[in-house]
This record gives structure tokens, sequence and C-alpha cells, in this order.
């Protein structure tokens, strides 16, 4: 998609057409910015204020997307777990490795590889998303 830049009342938005992609903050990665001059006076006006907490609550999401990749992966390994929070943790840290998991991993990539210019398959609306 493209981004709006995230200095408020700036109406610049990113399209087909920019010369260049917008650029987000160096320090959270969440806020995006059309140029220069719209990150120095955002910083200025609020987001100096907020970056950091922007930050810590961006890598906590990261860390709870990688727990729900691994239950995921536990589960489609089929693996049975002991009683003790060592064998969980073993299992879940290994479940990537699994013959099934590295197969549907396989899959799925396949399955988004489309060279390009190649018109979607039968029945599959490319602008619906």
């Amino acid at each position: 998609g493209y981004d709006a830049c995230d200095n408020r009342g700036c109406l610049r938005t990113e399209n087909f057409n920019s010369p260049q992609a917008f650029q987000r903050c160096g320090q959270c990665r969440v806020v995006v910015y059309c140029g220069p001059e719209c990150q120095k006076a955002d910083w200025k006006a609020r987001h100096k204020h907020v970056c950091k907490k922007v930050k810590e609550k961006r890598e906590l999401m990261k860390k709870a997307g990688r727990m729900l990749q691994n239950l995921s992966d536990f589960s489609l390994s089929g693996q049975e777990v002991g009683d003790s929070q060592e064998d969980m943790a073993y299992v879940m840290a290994n479940a990537r490795q699994h013959p099934a998991v590295r197969e549907r991993r396989r899959q799925l990539k396949e399955e988004n590889i489309r060279p390009k210019g190649q018109a979607p398959p039968e029945g599959e609306d490319p602008d619906f998303f």
C-alpha cells in the first residue's frame, strides 16, 4: 500500500508516481514522512514525546508475532509434549525444523510466487485485498 505523511497538517500521500518512497522514523520504524521537513516539524511538535514508547510497543508486537508463529509451527508438527516447561520450550523451539512444518512453508512460499505479468488464477480478483 501507499503511505500518508504522519506529520499533522501534511496531506501528501505516496503514490505510484512518487519520485521516491516515503521514509520511516529511524528509531521506531512506525511513523512515515514525505520528507525531512515534515519529519523535523513532527519531531519537535509531538513525535519525540512518543517515539520511544512506540518502538517498545512495536518490539512487543514482533515478539507476540514470533510466539504465535511458534505455536502455529508446533500445532502443525503434531508433536507430543511432556509435563515440564523445559519439554515445551524444546519442542516449541524446534518445531520449525519438523518436516511437516518445512513442507507447509514451502507450499505457502510457492503459492505466493507469481512471475511479473502473469495473470492471477481464474476467479481471483487482483484488485481485492
